[in-house]
Protein backbone atom coordinates (compact mmCIF):
# COMPACT_ATOMS: atom_id res chain seq x y z
CA UNK A 1 0.00 0.00 0.00
CA UNK A 2 1.46 3.51 -0.73
CA UNK A 3 0.83 6.16 1.69
CA UNK A 4 -0.93 8.43 -1.39
CA UNK A 5 -4.01 5.67 -0.90
CA UNK A 6 -4.67 6.32 2.40
CA UNK A 7 -7.76 8.40 3.24
CA UNK A 8 -9.14 9.89 6.33
CA UNK A 9 -11.53 7.19 8.01
CA UNK A 10 -10.92 4.38 6.00
CA UNK A 11 -9.21 1.29 6.88
CA UNK A 12 -4.71 0.99 5.97
CA UNK A 13 -3.07 -2.38 6.03
CA UNK A 14 0.05 -2.61 4.59
CA UNK A 15 4.08 -2.90 4.73
CA UNK A 16 6.39 -0.08 5.48
CA UNK A 17 9.29 1.43 6.88
CA UNK A 18 9.61 2.98 10.23
CA UNK A 19 11.76 5.32 9.72
CA UNK A 20 11.57 7.12 13.22
CA UNK A 21 10.58 5.57 16.11
CA UNK A 22 9.56 7.20 19.27
CA UNK A 23 8.50 6.00 22.49
CA UNK A 24 6.48 9.18 24.24
CA UNK A 25 4.12 9.81 27.20
CA UNK A 26 0.70 10.79 26.85
CA UNK A 27 -0.93 13.45 29.10
CA UNK A 28 -2.61 10.56 31.07
CA UNK A 29 0.64 9.12 31.49
CA UNK A 30 0.70 6.04 29.65
CA UNK A 31 2.91 5.36 26.95
CA UNK A 32 2.56 5.71 23.48
CA UNK A 33 4.43 4.58 19.95
CA UNK A 34 4.75 7.67 17.47
CA UNK A 35 6.30 6.23 14.19
CA UNK A 36 7.03 7.96 10.64
CA UNK A 37 6.17 4.95 8.00
CA UNK A 38 7.79 5.41 4.74
CA UNK A 39 6.85 3.72 1.66
CA UNK A 40 8.90 2.35 -1.29
CA UNK A 41 8.42 5.13 -3.21
CA UNK A 42 9.63 7.50 0.36
CA UNK A 43 6.41 8.99 1.09
CA UNK A 44 5.39 9.50 4.43
CA UNK A 45 2.76 9.33 7.73
CA UNK A 46 2.62 9.77 10.86
CA UNK A 47 1.62 7.13 12.96
CA UNK A 48 0.33 6.49 16.37
CA UNK A 49 -0.48 3.22 18.66
CA UNK A 50 -1.84 4.30 21.70
CA UNK A 51 -0.88 1.57 25.06
CA UNK A 52 1.48 0.21 23.05
CA UNK A 53 2.80 -2.96 24.88
CA UNK A 54 6.17 -3.02 25.60
CA UNK A 55 7.27 -5.64 22.84
CA UNK A 56 6.33 -3.11 20.55
CA UNK A 57 8.76 -0.84 21.86
CA UNK A 58 11.60 -3.91 21.32
CA UNK A 59 10.50 -5.01 18.27
CA UNK A 60 9.85 -1.69 16.30
CA UNK A 61 13.17 0.44 15.69
CA UNK A 62 14.39 2.59 13.09
CA UNK A 63 14.58 0.94 9.69
CA UNK A 64 12.64 -1.81 10.33
CA UNK A 65 10.79 -3.26 7.57
CA UNK A 66 6.46 -3.39 9.53
CA UNK A 67 3.27 -4.85 8.38
CA UNK A 68 0.83 -2.56 9.76
CA UNK A 69 -3.17 -2.57 10.19
CA UNK A 70 -5.21 0.11 11.45
CA UNK A 71 -7.12 3.58 10.29
CA UNK A 72 -6.31 7.09 9.12
CA UNK A 73 -7.47 9.60 10.51
CA UNK A 74 -7.58 13.55 10.00
CA UNK A 75 -5.98 15.56 12.78
CA UNK A 76 -5.11 19.31 12.59
CA UNK A 77 -5.60 19.47 8.64
CA UNK A 78 -2.76 16.32 8.42
CA UNK A 79 -4.27 12.69 7.81
CA UNK A 80 -2.20 10.80 10.51
CA UNK A 81 -3.10 6.35 11.28
CA UNK A 82 -3.95 4.99 14.27
CA UNK A 83 -2.42 1.82 14.53
CA UNK A 84 -4.28 -1.26 15.74
CA UNK A 85 -1.07 -3.69 14.95
CA UNK A 86 2.41 -3.30 14.02
CA UNK A 87 4.99 -5.98 13.74
CA UNK A 88 8.07 -6.88 11.92
CA UNK A 89 7.42 -8.26 8.70
CA UNK A 90 9.21 -11.55 7.46
CA UNK A 91 11.06 -9.50 4.41
CA UNK A 92 13.01 -6.49 5.54
CA UNK A 93 13.66 -3.75 3.10
CA UNK A 94 17.34 -1.83 2.22
CA UNK A 95 16.21 1.05 4.55
CA UNK A 96 18.96 3.21 2.27
CA UNK A 97 17.09 2.24 -0.72
CA UNK A 98 14.46 4.35 0.22
CA UNK A 99 15.98 7.58 0.92
CA UNK A 100 16.22 10.75 -1.19
CA UNK A 101 19.41 9.95 -4.11
CA UNK A 102 21.73 12.17 -5.80
CA UNK A 103 20.89 11.74 -9.50
CA UNK A 104 24.68 11.63 -10.48
CA UNK A 105 26.58 8.10 -10.96
CA UNK A 106 28.49 7.05 -7.35
CA UNK A 107 30.96 5.22 -10.04
CA UNK A 108 31.36 8.77 -11.96
CA UNK A 109 31.24 10.44 -9.04
CA UNK A 110 34.22 8.31 -7.32
CA UNK A 111 36.08 7.92 -10.38
CA UNK A 112 36.03 12.24 -10.58
CA UNK A 113 37.37 12.19 -7.19
CA UNK A 114 40.44 9.67 -8.05
CA UNK A 115 41.02 11.86 -11.20
CA UNK A 116 41.51 14.94 -8.60
CA UNK A 117 43.02 13.46 -5.94
CA UNK A 118 45.79 12.78 -8.70
CA UNK A 119 46.61 16.28 -9.69
CA UNK A 120 47.56 16.95 -6.26
CA UNK A 121 51.31 17.12 -6.85
CA UNK A 122 52.55 17.62 -3.58
CA UNK A 123 53.70 13.97 -2.66
CA UNK A 124 52.98 13.98 1.06
CA UNK A 125 49.81 15.98 0.68
CA UNK A 126 48.21 13.57 -1.56
CA UNK A 127 49.28 10.56 0.59
CA UNK A 128 47.80 11.74 3.13
CA UNK A 129 44.45 11.87 1.37
CA UNK A 130 45.04 8.88 -0.12
CA UNK A 131 45.80 7.48 3.53
CA UNK A 132 42.01 8.65 4.42
CA UNK A 133 39.91 7.96 1.56
CA UNK A 134 41.86 4.22 2.32
CA UNK A 135 39.75 3.67 5.83
CA UNK A 136 37.25 1.72 5.72
CA UNK A 137 34.28 3.75 7.14
CA UNK A 138 35.72 6.46 4.79
CA UNK A 139 36.20 4.61 1.38
CA UNK A 140 32.98 1.85 2.23
CA UNK A 141 31.00 5.10 2.72
CA UNK A 142 31.74 8.01 0.77
CA UNK A 143 30.20 7.40 -2.10
CA UNK A 144 27.04 6.56 -0.52
CA UNK A 145 26.81 8.79 2.33
CA UNK A 146 24.28 12.24 2.39
CA UNK A 147 26.23 15.62 3.41
CA UNK A 148 23.43 16.79 5.71
CA UNK A 149 20.56 15.49 7.78
CA UNK A 150 18.13 17.96 6.12
CA UNK A 151 19.77 21.02 4.87
CA UNK A 152 22.12 20.71 1.70
CA UNK A 153 23.16 17.37 -0.21
CA UNK A 154 20.49 15.78 2.32
CA UNK A 155 20.56 12.55 0.48
CA UNK A 156 22.44 9.14 -0.89
CA UNK A 157 25.55 10.39 -2.42
CA UNK A 158 25.40 13.85 -1.24
CA UNK A 159 28.60 14.35 0.67
CA UNK A 160 30.40 13.39 -2.71
CA UNK A 161 28.35 15.53 -4.91
CA UNK A 162 29.22 18.37 -2.92
CA UNK A 163 32.74 17.49 -2.53
CA UNK A 164 32.97 17.81 -6.09
CA UNK A 165 31.19 20.81 -6.22
CA UNK A 166 33.68 22.24 -3.81
CA UNK A 167 36.65 20.87 -6.27
CA UNK A 168 34.85 22.66 -9.47
CA UNK A 169 34.69 25.99 -8.05
CA UNK A 170 38.58 25.82 -6.61
CA UNK A 171 39.20 25.27 -10.10
CA UNK A 172 38.34 28.91 -10.77
CA UNK A 173 39.91 30.14 -7.52
CA UNK A 174 43.28 28.80 -7.79
CA UNK A 175 43.47 30.34 -11.21
CA UNK A 176 42.36 33.72 -10.09
CA UNK A 177 44.81 33.77 -6.74
CA UNK A 178 47.86 31.75 -8.31
CA UNK A 179 49.77 32.25 -5.18
CA UNK A 180 47.45 29.98 -2.60
CA UNK A 181 48.17 26.43 -2.62
CA UNK A 182 45.94 24.33 -5.22
CA UNK A 183 47.04 21.00 -3.40
CA UNK A 184 46.14 22.39 -0.03
CA UNK A 185 42.96 23.99 -1.12
CA UNK A 186 42.24 20.20 -3.62
CA UNK A 187 42.95 18.46 0.01
CA UNK A 188 40.77 20.34 1.98
CA UNK A 189 37.78 20.36 -0.16
CA UNK A 190 38.07 16.85 0.06
CA UNK A 191 38.79 15.97 3.64
CA UNK A 192 36.60 19.17 5.35
CA UNK A 193 33.59 17.13 5.71
CA UNK A 194 35.29 13.65 6.00
CA UNK A 195 33.93 13.19 9.46
CA UNK A 196 30.25 13.20 8.13
CA UNK A 197 30.73 9.81 7.09
CA UNK A 198 30.98 8.67 11.30
CA UNK A 199 28.56 11.63 12.51
CA UNK A 200 25.66 10.59 9.95
CA UNK A 201 23.48 7.65 10.14
CA UNK A 202 21.38 6.12 7.21
CA UNK A 203 19.34 3.35 8.51
CA UNK A 204 15.80 4.20 8.27
CA UNK A 205 16.60 8.04 7.90
CA UNK A 206 19.25 10.34 7.85
CA UNK A 207 20.05 11.08 11.46
CA UNK A 208 22.96 11.87 13.68
CA UNK A 209 24.92 9.17 15.35
CA UNK A 210 25.55 9.09 19.29
CA UNK A 211 29.39 9.90 18.46
CA UNK A 212 28.03 12.78 15.72
CA UNK A 213 26.16 14.71 18.70
CA UNK A 214 28.57 14.09 21.01
CA UNK A 215 31.77 14.97 19.29
CA UNK A 216 30.75 16.11 15.32
CA UNK A 217 31.93 16.04 11.91
CA UNK A 218 34.52 18.84 12.47
CA UNK A 219 36.73 17.34 15.32
CA UNK A 220 35.63 13.60 14.15
CA UNK A 221 37.82 14.80 10.54
CA UNK A 222 40.27 16.00 11.76
CA UNK A 223 41.46 13.10 14.08
CA UNK A 224 41.14 11.58 10.51
CA UNK A 225 43.57 13.71 9.26
CA UNK A 226 45.70 13.90 12.43
CA UNK A 227 46.06 9.64 11.96
CA UNK A 228 47.01 9.80 8.33
CA UNK A 229 49.14 12.90 8.86
CA UNK A 230 50.99 10.74 11.66
CA UNK A 231 50.88 7.32 9.74
CA UNK A 232 52.53 8.65 6.58
CA UNK A 233 55.13 11.13 8.28
CA UNK A 234 53.96 13.71 6.85
CA UNK A 235 56.14 17.10 7.68
CA UNK A 236 54.69 19.47 10.53
CA UNK A 237 54.10 22.28 8.67
CA UNK A 238 52.15 21.09 6.29
CA UNK A 239 50.20 18.97 9.03
CA UNK A 240 49.31 21.69 10.91
CA UNK A 241 47.67 23.50 7.39
CA UNK A 242 45.71 20.59 7.10
CA UNK A 243 44.39 20.38 10.26
CA UNK A 244 43.32 23.75 10.41
CA UNK A 245 42.06 23.88 7.31
CA UNK A 246 39.15 21.05 8.39
CA UNK A 247 39.16 22.56 11.95
CA UNK A 248 38.43 26.16 10.48
CA UNK A 249 35.90 25.09 7.85
CA UNK A 250 32.49 26.55 9.13
CA UNK A 251 34.61 29.88 9.45
CA UNK A 252 34.34 31.34 12.53
CA UNK A 253 33.60 30.45 15.92
CA UNK A 254 29.85 31.13 16.17
CA UNK A 255 29.25 28.90 13.51
CA UNK A 256 31.02 25.96 15.31
CA UNK A 257 34.67 26.17 14.23
CA UNK A 258 36.96 25.82 17.20
CA UNK A 259 39.65 27.55 15.57
CA UNK A 260 39.40 30.49 12.56
CA UNK A 261 40.84 29.96 9.24
CA UNK A 262 44.90 31.05 9.80
CA UNK A 263 46.04 30.25 6.06
CA UNK A 264 44.66 31.85 2.53
CA UNK A 265 43.98 28.19 1.96
CA UNK A 266 41.71 27.75 4.94
CA UNK A 267 40.02 31.00 4.07
CA UNK A 268 39.59 29.55 0.32
CA UNK A 269 38.04 26.28 1.63
CA UNK A 270 35.30 27.90 4.18
CA UNK A 271 34.33 30.13 1.32
CA UNK A 272 34.18 27.79 -1.48
CA UNK A 273 32.23 25.33 1.22
CA UNK A 274 29.78 27.74 2.03
CA UNK A 275 28.84 28.99 -1.59
CA UNK A 276 28.43 25.28 -2.46
CA UNK A 277 26.03 24.87 0.32
CA UNK A 278 24.08 27.81 0.10
CA UNK A 279 23.91 27.89 -3.51
CA UNK A 280 22.28 24.28 -3.31
CA UNK A 281 20.01 25.38 -0.63
CA UNK A 282 18.56 28.71 -2.31
CA UNK A 283 18.39 26.30 -5.78
CA UNK A 284 16.42 23.60 -3.56
CA UNK A 285 14.25 26.02 -2.23
CA UNK A 286 12.93 27.37 -5.27
CA UNK A 287 12.49 24.49 -7.20
CA UNK A 288 10.19 22.91 -4.24
CA UNK A 289 8.48 26.91 -3.97
CA UNK A 290 4.92 27.53 -5.59
CA UNK A 291 3.38 30.63 -6.45
CA UNK A 292 1.48 32.36 -3.68
CA UNK A 293 -1.53 32.70 -6.51
CA UNK A 294 -1.71 31.69 -10.45
CA UNK A 295 0.71 33.94 -12.07
CA UNK A 296 2.22 35.09 -9.39
CA UNK A 297 5.64 35.45 -9.34
CA UNK A 298 6.56 35.38 -5.91
CA UNK A 299 6.86 32.27 -3.91
CA UNK A 300 4.79 31.38 -0.54
CA UNK A 301 6.74 32.15 2.18
CA UNK A 302 9.87 30.37 3.51
CA UNK A 303 10.08 30.32 7.00
CA UNK A 304 13.98 28.63 6.72
CA UNK A 305 15.28 31.49 4.79
CA UNK A 306 13.04 34.71 6.23
CA UNK A 307 11.89 35.38 2.72
CA UNK A 308 9.89 34.74 -0.41
CA UNK A 309 11.26 33.57 -3.67
CA UNK A 310 11.09 34.82 -6.87
CA UNK A 311 10.22 32.71 -9.22
CA UNK A 312 9.32 34.30 -12.28
CA UNK A 313 6.14 34.89 -13.93
CA UNK A 314 5.54 31.17 -15.19
CA UNK A 315 6.82 30.26 -11.74
CA UNK A 316 10.29 28.57 -12.12
CA UNK A 317 12.28 31.11 -14.11
CA UNK A 318 14.56 31.28 -11.09
CA UNK A 319 15.77 28.21 -11.63
CA UNK A 320 17.85 25.86 -14.82
CA UNK A 321 15.32 23.85 -16.84
CA UNK A 322 16.91 20.33 -15.58
CA UNK A 323 17.10 21.62 -12.00
CA UNK A 324 20.51 21.14 -11.43
CA UNK A 325 23.48 23.79 -10.83
CA UNK A 326 27.05 22.40 -10.33
CA UNK A 327 28.54 25.67 -9.07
Amino acid sequence: MKVSEIQAGKGVEGRFLAAQVERRTASNGRDYLRTVLRDKGGDSIVALQFDAPDSVFDAVTPGTTVEVRGEAEEYRGSTNLKIASIEPAAEQWDASELLPKSVKSEADMTATLHEYVGRIEDPAIRTVVERVLSYPDVGDRLGRWPAAMRRHHAQIGGLLEHILELLLITDAVVELYPSVSKDLVYAGCILHDIGKVAELGIEGQIDYTPVGLMVGHVVLGAEMVSRACAETECPDDTTLRLRNIVLSHHGTLEWGSPVLPKTPEAVAVHNIDMLSSQLRQAVDATEKSSPRAPGDPMGQWNRSWGRNWFLGSDGNDAVPSDGESES
